[in-house]
């Protein structure tokens, strides 16, 4: 996975290409976590100084322990505990990066042989004819095939099965890449189905994230002493006992 992360980042965390670990160059905006928040919540650096110790790492560097890289090159970073950075898809302004970003720029630059189709719902990728192919040479994706409409999943709750045009179209990669004629060559081959790529590993190991969360409650809430950060988002908070925290809270207006 390490070589597609490093064609996707755009680095701003570090100086620039400063290593051969990190991408610099392309649309996935990468910045480290802002310390605005632990710096001026004193029960949450307490925590993370807690945390730090308990890692046997040392708590008077608790600066540098949250802005490391959690994406560095170190061949055992998988394996390695305590406190790190996070690094975060996010501009300046703290609004997130999304996946739709390099296709506007592009739209955005013109001269491309690009059109976006929106309520287009992918059932297949077309692939060139293998006559037409040079000897030895991969099948080439030419284009996709698509239902036209809104709700065009079975699973939507949206769906309506009798309405024409409509069906149930693939919703992950690996149906996508099946009915593409990609897949294990044995469950083809058990349908019938021409093959042109056997992929053995189609449709195995799914997992929906890589990362998870551990959540904790407070027993009171955690005020925040200091300015805003530039990245706040106003929105309203509740505790863990169901109350909403009093407008003067300043925590309030951070998140």
């Amino acid at each position: 996975m390490r070589q597609y992360l490093l064609r996707l980042e755009k680095v701003h965390y570090l100086p620039s290409n400063c290593t051969p670990s990190h991408g610099f160059n392309d649309s996935l905006d990468l910045r480290m976590t802002n310390l605005a928040q632990p710096e001026n919540q004193t029960q949450l650096t307490f925590i993370l100084l807690a945390t730090a110790k308990y890692f046997n790492q040392d708590p008077s560097t608790l600066s540098s322990l949250l802005t490391q890289d959690l994406n560095n090159g170190d061949a055992h970073r998988d394996n390695q505990t305590g406190l790190w950075g996070l690094p975060v898809h996010f501009y300046m302004q703290g609004r997130r990066v999304l996946a739709s970003k390099p296709v506007s720029e592009v739209l955005a630059r013109g001269g491309f042989n690009l059109e976006v189709r929106t309520e287009s719902f992918v059932s297949r990728v077309l692939f060139d004819e293998e006559e037409g192919r040079e000897e030895g040479a991969k099948p080439r994706a030419i284009g996709v095939e698509y239902l036209k409409g809104t709700s065009m999943y079975s699973a939507d709750p949206k769906y309506d099965g009798s309405v024409e045009g409509e069906g149930a179209a693939p919703s992950t990669p690996p149906q996508i890449l099946k009915l593409s004629d990609i897949s294990p060559s044995t469950e083809l081959h058990k349908f019938n189905i021409p093959l042109i790529v056997d992929l053995p590993g189609v449709g195995t190991n799914l997992q929906d994230n890589y990362e998870t969360s551990v959540v904790s409650y407070a027993s009171t809430n955690l005020q925040n002493t200091g300015p805003n950060t530039p990245t706040a988002h106003p929105t309203t908070l509740v505790s863990h006992s169901g109350d909403k925290f009093p407008p003067q809270d300043p925590t309030l207006s951070v998140y």
